[in-house]
């Protein structure tokens, strides 16, 4: 039996990076990032286990085209881990909508989209598993972090709603 298929967010660097190369052999891997030279860098091109795809998680498009890579590569999608994130630290009367925009369209949207597209594969198949990483500053708040924790609370109280 092959391995199964897993999807991963923020491939390019930190958590999503260290996961592929730790679990390399235990999956056949869909990394994805927004960056795709870095993700190129960091595992090579496409191989008969591993495909490579650029994936913007504040697109709705995008996560239905990397869904679809998935199935036409691999005919499945068994594991979504969402990883990818983005801290812009600020204060809030130093900050503006952009911090606001981008912290919420990629840590809270982001894991929405991917999560809902994954569970729409998953349940067409009868199977799947989906991992959506938060973070402590969703329980514990950080001072200058107000964006980043509003956007991780978002994430865990959806977790304990599924």
């Amino acid at each position: 039996m092959p391995p199964p298929v897993a999807l991963i967010t923020g491939a390019a660097g930190g958590i999503g990076r260290h996961f592929v190369l730790s679990n390399r052999d235990q999956y056949r891997w869909v990394a994805t990032d927004i960056k795709k030279t870095e993700l190129l860098a960091a595992f090579g091109t496409e191989t008969g286990r591993f495909l490579p795809l650029q994936l913007d998680v504040a697109d709705i498009q995008s996560w239905k085209a990397a869904i679809a890579a998935t199935l036409d590569k691999f005919g499945r999608l068994d594991y979504l881990f969402n990883v990818a994130g983005v801290s812009l630290p600020r204060f809030i009367l130093d900050a503006d909508e952009h911090y606001i925009d981008t912290h919420l369209d990629i840590n809270a949207k982001g894991v929405l989209y991917g999560t809902t597209q994954a569970a729409q594969a998953m349940q067409k198949q009868g199977s799947g598993h989906i991992i959506n990483i938060a973070s402590l500053a969703g329980i514990a708040p950080v001072p200058g972090m107000s964006y980043y924790t509003a956007s991780k609370f978002a994430v865990r109280e959806k977790l304990k709603k599924s």
